[in-house]
């Protein structure tokens, strides 16, 4: 069982006195699926960010298992004017028949690979981001707010199978 620790963490923005947490404590286990909720300005992407090695804490500390490696959604898309065959090529580095398994659970058709990535729908994007973050190896995803262009219900039932 690997797990992720928070020790006594404490974290605050530059230029702040107000500390995001102050002696916060937890263990994860990384085969765990896990959802953070809670209102706006809270910590959740802060959080997010020091797992993912963004942030450094201010006090206390994060123990990962090693050679754990986040990948982290939203991602930038570099070349957005590119086919989403070249950006998933450059993300992810998986093959199409990969890009396109996925995508088909996302619900987007294969022919989509073809398609300039600036010309999908943002819901479509948002799911081809997804599909291949979901694709990258040995990553543990952290995702951040990916409802903003998608079903609820969809992206609920993707993550559990």
């Amino acid at each position: 069982m690997a797990l992720i620790q928070l020790s006594q963490l404490t974290f605050h923005y530059p230029g702040s006195y107000d500390n995001v947490f102050t002696g916060a404590e937890a263990r994860f286990d990384t085969r765990w699926k896990l959802g953070l909720t809670g209102r706006n300005g809270r910590g959740k992407t802060t959080l997010l960010r020091l797992l993912q090695g963004q942030l450094s804490p201010t006090g206390g500390q994060i123990v990962t298992p090693p050679g754990m490696h986040c990948g982290y959604f939203p991602c930038p898309v570099p070349h957005p004017d590119r086919t989403l065959s070249a950006v998933a090529a450059e993300l992810c580095g998986a093959e199409d028949w990969q890009i396109a398994r996925e995508l088909g659970r996302m619900g987007l058709p294969p022919e989509r690979l073809d398609q300039r990535f600036d010309t999908l729908s943002p819901g479509e994007q948002t799911r081809a981001l997804l599909a291949l973050l979901f694709l990258q190896p040995g990553g543990d995803p952290l995702i951040d707010e990916p409802t903003n262009h998608l079903d609820a219900l969809k992206l609920i039932k993707f993550c559990l199978n």
